[in-house]
């Protein structure tokens, strides 16, 4: 497992390659190699945003993919149209393959979107590896408070989503807000306060998940910022959604809008994940690719998977009918999106903006 260091803000001794991503927009990185003749070797990604119908008109710009896996590759229940096919594609093609996730799951536990990949019908064996955000949350929580008693308050998911062996290997006194020193965002369905409700049906208490309305534990979230309790964020999504058995899509509210609050109430965060760098950055490695001109990003949430792409230098697939499928009006993925839709999309984010957009990761 590749080691991270976590971002945390609030704190004046961070060092500066660990500050918060400053948005900004995308350089392209796919730079032509150029011959004594000045002719190109391989092709150059394009300098500007490009739609395109498919990732068959993407794939012979990069030797390798970093994926995201909602709104990509499945809903959380089921693949997505024409992903397992465009997966083997790309395998087909020689392309080396990684899934970067802000999955807030432990990968032992068998709940995470990887694990459930090949029940969805896609080939595993064609990924290199994965780097998933609650994994890398919960091993430094091992090596930071392993070994010791810490007073925790812990926001988790509920019903089948509850993995109550997440906090394995932490020694931890489950409390209120207003007794805490540590503070576990991993769902926005559950607050666990007491080592009864370990034990108890997981059923929701949080109504977050579902309205993203954070005035139930807002108080509380504010006590726990003026006793200098720790939030930290093992998904920093702001929301996902999710295709419902009829085939309705439900917006899913996630940690990361909360740990934004308790950033505005004075708290200290540290974030795992994407948009942060160092897991780009652990992606590549061990993708083994070291001219990272020939690596993309693919994933459909500007804020997260391309400006985390951008922060590292690589380039960017922005599949449309994911998270930005409204405001693209994309939904469907049948078409691509209009270029004005997609410029303005991204004046609304600051610039964040992709190298290509597709309506779906299709083939």
């Amino acid at each position: 497992m590749v080691l991270l260091r976590p971002v945390i803000r609030r704190v004046k001794t961070v060092a500066e390659h660990l500050a918060p991503p400053v948005r900004r927009a995308h350089q392209t990185s796919a730079a032509a190699t150029c011959t004594a003749g000045g002719e190109s070797s391989t092709p150059a990604a394009p300098a500007s945003s490009r739609i395109v119908s498919s990732m068959s008109e993407v794939a012979q710009y990069y030797d390798a993919f970093i994926l995201d896996q909602w709104g990509v590759l499945h809903d959380g229940s089921n693949a997505m149209d024409g992903a397992v096919e465009c997966l083997a594609a790309l395998a087909a093609a020689g392309k080396q393959l990684i899934i970067l996730s802000n999955d807030g799951a432990r990968k032992a536990s068998g709940m995470t979107g990887v694990s459930r990949l090949s029940k969805m019908g896609f080939d595993t064996s064609s990924l290199v590896g994965s780097v998933l955000a609650g994994e890398e949350a919960i091993q430094w929580m091992l090596r930071e408070y392993g070994g010791r008693r810490t007073k925790c308050t812990w926001m988790a998911w509920s019903s089948h989503g509850f993995e109550s062996k997440y906090i394995d290997g932490l020694d931890l006194e489950l409390v209120s807000f207003e007794e805490t020193e540590l503070i576990i965002a991993q769902g926005t369905a559950r607050l666990v306060t007491s080592a009864a409700d370990l034990h108890a049906e997981p059923t929701r208490n949080l109504q977050y998940s579902k309205s993203g309305e954070i005035d139930e534990v807002a108080a509380g979230l504010r006590a726990a910022a003026a006793r200098d309790a720790l939030l930290v964020c093992c998904n920093p999504d702001l929301k996902t959604v999710k295709r419902t058995s009829s085939g309705a899509e439900v917006v899913e509210y996630c940690p990361g809008g909360m740990a934004r609050f308790y950033e505005s109430c004075g708290g200290r965060v540290m974030w795992f994940g994407k948009p942060y760098r160092e897991h780009f950055e652990a992606s590549i490695r061990q993708l083994g690719i070291e001219d990272k001109s020939r690596v993309a990003m693919v994933g459909d949430a500007l804020e997260t998977d391309i400006l985390g792409a951008n922060n590292a230098g690589i380039d960017s697939v922005l599949v449309a009918s994911g998270i930005h499928g409204d405001a693209l009006q994309c939904t469907t993925g049948v078409h691509p999106p209009a270029q004005s839709d997609v410029v303005k999309l991204c004046n609304e984010f600051g610039g964040i903006t992709p190298t290509f957009v597709v309506p779906r990761f299709v083939w």
